[in-house]
């Protein structure tokens, strides 16, 4: 996602990229990154993150045409993934092959695979029943907190809220803000502690790679 943030800068070059867009259910998208070892670890900040990587995203579709955007659902591909796939192979201008539907035996899904924990399911097959598990992997707090910075961008991409949040958006303390902050510097430090090597050495790499990146742009990560 992380592309979104220098769509003007890819533009200017002359790439003349085409954008997939692919949205998941945010409170999910939360209950998978609390055990990732890059991004935020406190709800609150995820929420945060991913309501502005929505926002930022519909940003980007306005600003390029569009026979060069696609939004695809990630709950639609799969448990449709023929459905999907073949609108964007129309999209893109190419043939749609049931290869396409194999793509966990590729020698390229095996390599991502290795790389790390965070993308061992690249090289398995879709998993159709992956929604929905925020129900069981965050508590009823985390929802609310959750659906109370994010409601109004989970509604926008068709997603029900569950009620737990204290909407219209509640305002929270400074106090409670430097909780928040407090909470994730210590999960993330947690969650690098369990990581194993390999994805250590393979997340300081990459790191150090859009470091250099930022440096030679003049620009912050977002």
């Amino acid at each position: 996602m992380f592309n979104e943030y220098y769509v003007k800068e890819i533009e200017a070059s002359g790439i003349r990229p085409f954008y997939i867009y692919m949205y998941r259910d945010g409170r999910d998208v939360a209950a998978s990154f609390k055990k990732a070892i890059v991004g935020p670890k406190h709800i609150y900040h995820i929420a945060v993150k991913w309501r502005q990587d929505q926002e930022r995203a519909q940003e980007v579709q306005s600003l390029v045409s569009d026979n060069r955007f696609i939004a695809i659902k990630y709950e639609e591909l799969i448990t449709q993934p023929e459905v999907v796939l073949r609108d964007l192979s129309d999209k893109l201008g190419l043939e749609f092959k049931d290869q396409l539907l194999e793509y966990y035996d590729s020698s390229e899904s095996r390599r991502t695979a290795s790389s790390g924990e965070m993308w061992k399911n690249v090289a398995k097959p879709i998993i159709t029943n992956n929604v929905g598990k925020f129900r069981n992997e965050l508590t009823e707090k985390e929802v609310g907190i959750f659906e109370n910075i994010a409601g109004e961008a989970l509604e926008l991409l068709g997603y029900s809220l569950t009620g737990n949040s204290d909407l219209p958006v509640q305002e929270y303390s400074l106090e409670q803000l430097t909780y928040f902050d407090k909470q994730n510097l210590e999960m993330q430090k947690e969650i690098r502690q369990k990581a194993s090597k390999d994805d250590l050495d393979h997340l300081s790499g990459q790191e150090a790679l859009l470091k250099r990146i930022m440096e030679r742009l003049g620009h912050k990560r977002p």
